[in-house]
C-alpha cells in the first residue's frame, strides 16, 4: 500500500509540509533538565521499591519453587505459568506466535491477585523510564530536544516522529502523562505552552466523503453522538462521564474504523466489569438490573446476553442512525476493487492490497492529517511575515503545539484558529463542515495545561 500526489497541489503540501517540519525541528521543544533527572531518579525509586515488594509476595515464592535459579520477576511468560497451571486462575491464552501461554496487560487486569497489579505497575514504569525518560535525556540539546517529524513512512501519509517519538507520549495514563509533560517547559516565565487541537477531526473529514445527512447535523447542532451510544451501549437513563468518555473510544469510533460488533462488545464488557458508577452501583449489576445477564458467546450469542445487545446497538448504528455513511462506505470499497486503487480530498492517490477498512479509514486519516499539515505550512509562513517570537514546536495526530511569548499570546491564538478553521475552507471548498478547535495554556511545564477562554 502507498501513497502518491496525484495533482501539482498535493505535491507542494508535501514540499512545503517537510519545510514547515524542519523549521519545527529546528526549533525544538524546551526541556527543564532538573525535572527530566528527576523524574528519571523517582522512577528508578520506585522501581526498585516495586521489584522489592514483589519478592515478598506468595506468588514470586510459587514462581522461585518452579523455577529455582532462572527465575526472572520480570517474565511474563513465567508468570503466566504460574498464575494459570500452579495457581489455577482462569482465562490463559496461548500466542499464536510461541505457542505458550501468554499474559499481557488485558489479562493481568483480570487476575484477582495483589501481585498481578503491583506487576503491572513494575512494567509501567519500567517502559516510562526505558522507552521515554532515557530516549529524551540522550537527545536533549542546548535544553531542547529536537525530534525529526516525517512525512515519508507513514503509508497514508500521516507524519511520524522519531528520536524521540514525541508522538507516542502516553496521556490516558494520567500519573504517567504528568510525569512525561511534567519535563517539557520553557526555559523562562516570559513564555507558555500552548496546544491548539482540532476537535474530532476525522469524524468531520469523514463527513466530508460520504455527507451522511444525520452525521452533518449532529456536526453542526453540537449535538452529543457519544452521549447518545453510551446512553443505548449500556441502558441508562442518565449520563456519566467516564461511561461517554469509555463509549467513545470502544464503541462509536470502533464502528467508524469498522471493528467487529463482538470485538466491541468484549471491551465494552471488559470496561464495565471494572467501572462502579456514581451510584455506586458496579455497571454490571445495573446491566443485569436492565435484563443483560452476562457477555455471552458470539458464536450464538442468547437475547438476554451483552453480545446481542451490541449487536443489536450496533445494527442499528448503521441501518438506522446512519444509512448514507454505511451506503457510502460499501460504494467506496466497490470502487476501489473495480480501480485498484482510491484518491483522497487532498489530491493524493492510494494504491496497494488492502483490506476494507483501511480502504475506507486511510484516505481519512490522510486528509484529516493534511488539514494540520496545510494549517501548519500557513501559520509557519505568517509567523514568519509577522516576526513573532513565537515557535511551533510539536505535532501530536491532530494537535499543535507552540512555545509563545506572552506578549503574543492572544495574537497567536486567534491567528491560529482562523488559519486552521477558515483559511484551511477557502483553500480546501471541499471542507462542508465547520472545523472546530480547543486551546490548552501552560503556565509552567505541559502538565499543567488548561483550557483557555479568551477575556
Amino acid at each position: 500500500m502507498y501513497m502518491q500526489p496525484a495533482t501539482r497541489q498535493a505535491y507542494g503540501l508535501l514540499h512545503d509540509g517537510a519545510l514547515a517540519l524542519a523549521r519545527m525541528e529546528s526549533n525544538g521543544i524546551p526541556v527543564n533538565e532538573q525535572a527530566l533527572d528527576e523524574a528519571i531518579a523517582s522512577t528508578s525509586t520506585k522501581i526498585k521499591d516495586g521489584i522489592d515488594e514483589l519478592r515478598e509476595m506468595p506468588v514470586y515464592a510459587e514462581q522461585r519453587k518452579r523455577y529455582g535459579a532462572k527465575t526472572q520477576i520480570g517474565s511474563r511468560e513465567q508468570l503466566a505459568d504460574v498464575f494459570y497451571n500452579v495457581m489455577g486462575f482462569p482465562g490463559g491464552k496461548v500466542s499464536p506466535k510461541t505457542g505458550k501461554l501468554s499474559l499481557d496487560d488485558e489479562a493481568l487486569a483480570l487476575i484477582s491477585d495483589p501481585y498481578a497489579q503491583k506487576f503491572k505497575y513494575v512494567q509501567k514504569l519500567h517502559k516510562l523510564r526505558s522507552t521515554y525518560l532515557y530516549p529524551c535525556k540522550s537527545e536533549l540539546c542546548d535544553g531542547r530536544i529536537h525530534a525529526f517529524f516525517n512525512l515519508h513512512k507513514v503509508v497514508t501519509y500521516r507524519s511520524s516522529c522519531d528520536s524521540p517519538n514525541l508522538q507516542n507520549l502516553p496521556i490516558r495514563d494520567p500519573e504517567i502523562g504528568n510525569v512525561l509533560r511534567g519535563i517539557f517547559q520553557p526555559h523562562d516565565s516570559d513564555h507558555v505552552m500552548v496546544e491548539i487541537d482540532y476537535s474530532a477531526l476525522e469524524v468531520h473529514i469523514a463527513a466530508c466523503y460520504h455527507r451522511d445527512p444525520t452525521m452533518l447535523e449532529y456536526l453542526e447542532t453540537g449535538h452529543d453522538l457519544h452521549r447518545d451510544m453510551a446512553i443505548e451501549c449500556f441502558r441508562l437513563d442518565k449520563i456519566e462521564k467516564p461511561i461517554r468518555t469509555q463509549t467513545k473510544g470502544l464503541f462509536t469510533f470502533a464502528a467508524f474504523y469498522g471493528d467487529y460488533w463482538a470485538s466491541i462488545a468484549r471491551n465494552l464488557w471488559n470496561f464495565a466489569a471494572g467501572h462502579t458508577m456514581d451510584s455506586g452501583k458496579p455497571l454490571v449489576e445495573h446491566l443485569q438490573s436492565k435484563g443483560i445477564v452476562g457477555l455471552g458467546n458470539e458464536l450464538a450469542p442468547t437475547s438476554d446476553s451483552f453480545m446481542q445487545h451490541i449487536k443489536n446497538v450496533e445494527g442499528r448504528f448503521w441501518n438506522q442512525r446512519f444509512q448514507i455513511y454505511d451506503r457510502w462506505r460499501k460504494d467506496w470499497h466497490r470502487e476501489y476493487l473495480r480501480n485498484g486503487f482510491i484518491n483522497t480530498l487532498t489530491g493524493f492517490r492510494i494504491w496497494g492490497v488492502f483490506k476494507r477498512n483501511e480502504v475506507i479509514n486511510s484516505p481519512v486519516q490522510g486528509a484529516a492529517f493534511h488539514c494540520l499539515l496545510k494549517s501548519i505550512v500557513e501559520l509557519t509562513k505568517r509567523i514568519a511575515q509577522r516576526k513573532m517570537g513565537t515557535q511551533l514546536v510539536v505535532q501530536i495526530h491532530d494537535s499543535l503545539v507552540a512555545v509563545v511569548p506572552r506578549s503574543e499570546l492572544q495574537e497567536y491564538i486567534e491567528l491560529a484558529y482562523e488559519v486552521m478553521t477558515q483559511y484551511i475552507r477557502k483553500v480546501w471548498p471541499w471542507i462542508i463542515v465547520n472545523l472546530k478547535t480547543e486551546v490548552e495554556v501552560a503556565e509552567g511545564s505541559w502538565a499543567t495545561k488548561k483550557a483557555y477562554h479568551s477575556n
